[in-house]
């Protein structure tokens, strides 16, 4: 089988592999569709701490070909998705529902072999039926609509309340379109780039602004008369971005940092600001609880995942989708991989 291989930062190798043999508990899956994600391009560019070498790829589904001993619930030819998070369920925190803290973390695509090839083994606890007919291109986003959806539950985003969105590439319009559903308003969209921009606004923003060419005073007076947005998503990762985003809360606003900024950036802050207005400052990280809901919003199309996808490639060019999604010379949301 060929695999897609992270050999060290900015080196992947498409290399021929043996036929995998799931251990006991597990199951081997024939990848269907597996996603790029901006992780992803962090651990290409050596920003995450990965062993090499690696698979990458941790938003996919497939079809189950091989069953391991001890395997109870799927068999040979269901069709899944996977949460590609692996909790040990004993440590401190597995055992206070926090399980995104597992002391024994690891995940498919980041500690061991992930997507980016043409079959993967997974433990049967990470499965989820697809069910209902659903296509592996839509099925695939089921873990990054997860992980908004645990966001946008931690700062209980409710219907009303203004919302500005920093980042317009597919988390950003996923956190848009389930704000939508919430009943947001208005929902006004930052980017620097201008076909993401568009696209936002095709997809329902009531409002989109370049930071860029544009003063963030007059828009919070636009939009908000004067008072500042109600919630803040930042989910570009963008240094800048992320103090913007504060500047622009109203009194008791929450901001979900969202973006995946490099481990190392660092931002300066006000405390006075965050004292004086009561600000809420929040993270999220992963998809914990959250992949069953998401995987229903998929099924039932109230989220457009379609829209989403800009490329559609082989195996032979997830080193070409991952620089692509880098560099941005042409206009690029979510690359999925076919193997």
């Amino acid at each position: 089988m060929k695999a897609a291989v992270l050999k060290k930062p900015y080196e992947i190798v498409v290399e021929e592999r043996e036929e995998l043999t799931p251990r006991p508990d597990e199951v081997v899956l024939r990848i269907g569709v597996c996603g790029i994600c901006g992780t992803d391009v962090h651990a290409y560019r050596g920003e995450f701490p990965v062993k090499y070498p690696l698979v990458l790829g941790h938003e996919f589904a497939g079809r189950i070909i091989k069953v391991g001993e001890g395997v109870t619930g799927f068999k040979k030819g269901d069709l899944v998705v996977v949460e590609p998070n692996l909790y040990c369920g004993s440590c401190y925190y597995c055992r206070r529902a926090m399980k995104m803290f597992c002391e024994n973390w690891g995940a498919l695509g980041l500690t061991q072999d992930g997507g980016f090839e043409e079959q993967v083994a997974v433990p049967v606890k990470s499965l989820i039926r697809m069910e209902g007919g659903l296509d592996y291109r839509i099925a695939a986003f089921t873990e990054p609509v997860a992980c908004a959806i645990h966001g946008q539950e931690k700062i209980k985003l409710r219907s009303g309340e203004s919302l500005a969105i920093f980042g317009a590439g597919p988390m950003g319009l996923i956190h848009l379109q389930l704000a939508r559903l919430k009943g947001a308003t208005p929902i006004v969209v930052f980017d620097v780039d201008e076909n993401r921009l568009g696209k936002a606004q095709d997809m329902g923003a009531d409002a989109v602004i370049n930071p860029l060419r544009e003063d963030l005073r007059k828009i919070v007076d636009k939009y908000t008369m004067g008072r500042g947005f109600d919630n803040v998503i930042e989910a570009s990762g963008n240094s800048k971005a992320f103090t913007d985003a504060i500047n622009i809360l109203s009194p008791f606003g929450e901001m979900l940092v969202f973006g995946a900024a490099p481990e190392e950036t660092e931002v300066k802050i006000k405390p006075f600001l965050i004292y004086r207005r009561e600000l809420k400052i929040t993270g999220s990280f992963a998809n914990p609880y959250t992949m069953d809901q998401a995987l229903n919003m998929l099924r039932r199309n109230l989220i457009d995942a379609r829209s989403l996808i800009s490329h559609i490639l082989g195996i032979e060019e997830v080193e070409r989708g991952i620089r692509i999604l880098m560099e941005r010379a042409e206009p690029v949301y979510k690359i999925l991989i076919e193997p």
